[in-house]
C-alpha cells in the first residue's frame, strides 16, 4: 500500500512492523463484520477514505465500496493503491464533501507536513504552527448517493461526523446502516471553544441509542493480543446523560472546578485541564482528545461487551466511590501507573489510588473525608434524553 502516514507516527512505526496491518484495535472487529461481504448487494461505505487502507481491504474481502476523499493528494494515494490491489472494479472513489446539504461548498484545509490524516473542514484538528493548503468541494448527502442496504459504514472526518450523519438520516431511519464505525472527536471543538459544535458529539450518540443501536467504545487503551477479539465497553443511555447534562454546565458556566482551600493546599489544581471537571459517570472522560466508537444493530457473535465506559459505574454511589477501578484507566484514558502522573498534583485528580502517601496522602485523605466536594453541580432540571433522535435532525 501507498500510505499518507508519516513513517515515524505511532501508528506506522508500531502496527504496521509488528502485525502488518494499520490498526490492530479494529482489524478483528472489521474482519467479523465483513464476512458476508461477498454476498449480493453487500455494500461498504467510506467516508474520509484518505489513501483507502479500509476500503481497498473491504474490496480484498469482495465488498462493493463507495468512497469519499476530497483530498487530491489523498485521493491520488487511493487510486494507485486500486490499481496496486487490482479492485477498480468493486470501488467507486467520490471526491466530493459529505455533508448534511446537497451542493454547498465547504473548505477542507490540509496541513503539509506531520500527521495528513488531520486535514478537515476549517482545519480545526490541525496543529496552529503547520502550513496549510486549502481544497474547495461542493457538498453531497449519503441519503442523496448510498441506495439500498449497507454492510458497513465507516466515518472518519475529523470532527465532521455529526453532519454526515445528518445527511443519513434517511439510511438510519429505514434501518439500512446495521454498523457503522466512526471517529469521535469532541476535543475538535474544545479546543476551538465551539461548545455547540463539541456538544452536538453526545447528542448524536444519543440520538443512535434512541434509534436501537448499541453503542462501544473502541479506545486504544487495552488491547488482546494478536487478532483476537478486543476488548469493548458499551455506552448506554444513563452515562451519556451525563455527558448532555455537561453540556449544559458547560454552556452556563458551572461546572464543577473544585477550589476549596483545603483541596487546592493539598495539591488539587482546578480543573488544570479540559476534562477535569466533568462527570465522573459520563463518557467524555474516558479518553483524552478522541477515539473510536462503533454502533450497531447486527452485533456479530464473539463480541460482548466488557463493561461500561465510564470512570465510574453509572450504578456506583459517588460519595463512597472515587478511584476508578485497578484494572481501567483514569481521567483522560491515562492508565494510573504512567510515570508522568505526578503524584502530588496529578495522581489522585485523575482517580487513581495515591502510590506514595508521603506525597499525595494528604490529597487522598480530603477526598475520602470530603467526597461532597467533588460532585457534579446539580442542574435546575434533568436534560431530556428522548428529546436527541434521528428524526429531529
Amino acid at each position: 500500500m501507498c500510505m499518507t502516514i508519516p513513517i515515524w507516527t505511532r501508528t506506522s512505526r508500531v502496527t504496521f512492523r509488528d502485525t502488518g496491518v494499520l490498526e490492530i484495535r479494529m482489524h478483528r472487529l472489521w474482519n467479523d463484520l465483513l464476512l458476508n461481504c461477498s454476498q449480493p448487494g453487500a455494500r461498504f461505505v467510506d467516508v474520509g477514505a484518505n489513501f483507502g487502507w479500509y476500503s481497498v481491504m473491504a474490496a480484498v474481502y469482495g465488498c462493493h465500496v463507495t468512497a469519499w476523499e476530497p483530498v487530491p493528494r489523498f485521493a491520488a494515494f487511493f487510486k494507485y493503491n486500486m490499481l496496486l490491489n487490482n479492485v477498480t472494479n468493486l470501488i467507486e472513489l467520490r471526491e466530493k464533501i459529505v455533508s448534511d446539504k446537497d451542493g454547498d461548498k465547504l473548505v477542507i484545509r490540509v496541513p503539509a507536513k506531520g500527521i495528513l490524516g488531520t486535514a478537515g473542514i476549517d482545519g480545526a484538528n490541525i496543529a496552529d504552527d503547520n502550513e496549510l493548503e486549502s481544497v474547495e468541494r461542493e457538498t453531497e448527502r449519503l441519503d442523496s448517493v448510498i441506495e439500498g442496504p449497507s454492510t458497513l459504514l465507516k466515518v472518519d472526518v475529523e470532527g465532521f461526523e455529526p453532519q454526515v450523519f445528518y445527511g443519513a438520516k434517511g439510511l438510519i431511519e429505514a434501518d439500512l446502516l446495521p454498523n457503522i464505525l466512526f471517529e469521535y472527536s469532541p476535543g475538535v471543538f474544545e479546543k476551538a471553544r465551539n461548545l455547540n459544535r463539541s456538544c452536538a458529539n453526545p447528542e448524536v450518540l444519543m440520538a443512535f441509542v434512541n434509534a436501537g443501536y448499541e453503542l462501544f467504545d473502541l479506545s486504544n487503551v487495552e488491547q488482546a493480543s494478536g487478532f483476537e477479539r478486543q476488548p469493548v465497553y458499551s455506552i448506554p443511555g444513563a452515562v451519556l446523560r451525563n455527558d448532555l447534562e455537561d453540556c449544559v454546565r458547560r454552556k452556563a458556566g458551572t461546572l464543577n472546578c473544585p477550589d476549596h482551600p483545603t483541596l487546592v493546599e493539598a495539591g488539587w489544581k482546578r480543573c488544570n485541564v479540559e476534562i477535569s471537571g466533568l462527570h465522573p459517570q459520563s463518557y467524555r472522560p474516558t479518553f483524552n482528545f478522541n477515539t473510536n466508537v462503533w454502533a450497531s444493530k447486527r452485533r456479530p457473535e464473539g463480541w460482548q461487551p466488557k463493561g461500561v465506559a465510564a470512570l465510574i459505574p453509572p450504578e456506583a454511589d459517588l460519595m463512597r466511590t472515587y478511584y476508578v477501578d485497578r484494572n481501567r484507566p483514569g481521567l483522560g484514558g491515562w492508565w494510573c501507573t504512567a510515570k508522568w502522573l505526578n503524584p502530588k498534583t496529578s495522581q489522585v485528580q485523575h482517580r487513581c489510588r495515591c502510590r506514595d502517601r508521603t506525597v499525595c496522602g494528604p490529597l487522598a485523605r480530603i477526598v475520602s473525608k470530603h467526597p461532597e466536594l467533588l460532585l457534579p453541580t446539580p442542574l435546575d432540571k434533568p436534560v431530556d434524553t428522548e428529546a436527541f433522535r434521528v428524526e429531529n435532525w
